[in-house]
């Protein structure tokens, strides 16, 4: 959750995203925002103002401090509960994130860095996140993406993920075990999606239990490293007895 301070913002930041589709409050729909996302092949939804119900995502907006990302959060879940008409009990608390945390970058300067599309063919082939990719997982990829879309800028944020990689680099029989094992994780983020939507089938259930089969080896794994930063990522692990 951020605020964007003008339209450029707005496209870049769904440049980023990679949006498909916004959802606004109607009133507030102006010529300018629908040129904007037609230009960008977004779709646009609208919800009415006597829609929004303010009292059903109390907890989801408990860390949020400004009213304005409230709001947004109220008028998203409302939206969607009025469209796909089930719980949404998976979705975890909304958090705000400051823009001039990351390199400030219009999408015409992404677009001609050619971080993940080329100018030419607009394909991966040939891109920097192209040549990069060597992740295990389509999660994997989607995060090096928003890594190479919004690059870090604060010196001690850097420092630590590099800390994070240097520290893998000099383990050379850890990290070939991480590897090894990312390649029995399946996407998670879409299987708890289609989870939650009831469109899960029996593959899924069985990639979701394989895949969180794989906690236990990651935690083992990143307490044999002996690093602080990791040991950080280590806790937010599932603990099994």
């Amino acid at each position: 959750m951020t605020q964007l301070e003008n339209l450029e913002e707005v496209r870049s930041e769904c440049s980023s995203l990679m949006c498909r589709e916004v959802v606004l409050v109607d009133s507030d729909v102006t010529e300018e925002l629908r040129h904007l996302f037609t230009s960008m092949q977004i779709l646009i939804s609208t919800i009415e103002k006597d829609e929004i119900n303010t009292e059903e995502c109390t907890d989801l907006v408990s860390e949020l401090e400004d009213e304005a990302s409230v709001r947004c959060v109220q008028n998203l879940l409302s939206y969607l509960k009025l469209t796909q008409k089930r719980s949404f009990s998976h979705l975890q608390k909304a958090q705000s994130y400051q823009s001039e945390f990351y390199l400030s970058m219009n999408y015409e300067t992404k677009r001609n860095l050619e971080l993940t599309t080329t100018i030419r063919a607009n394909q991966k082939h040939g891109s920097l996140f192209w040549f990069l990719d060597e992740t295990q997982t389509a999660m994997g990829g989607r995060l090096l993406k928003q890594w190479l879309e919004k690059p870090l800028v604060l010196e001690g944020a850097i420092q630590k993920r590099h800390a994070l990689v240097e520290t893998l680099n000099q383990h050379y029989f850890e990290r070939t075990d991480f590897i090894e094992t990312l390649k029995r994780v399946y996407d998670l983020e879409r299987i708890v999606g289609k989870v939650s939507f009831g469109t899960a089938n029996a593959r899924d259930l069985l990639q979701l239990k394989q895949t969180l089969g794989q906690v236990p080896i990651f935690k083992s794994i990143v307490d044999s490293l002996e690093s602080e930063e990791w040991s950080a990522l280590g806790e937010k692990l599932i603990r099994y007895s």
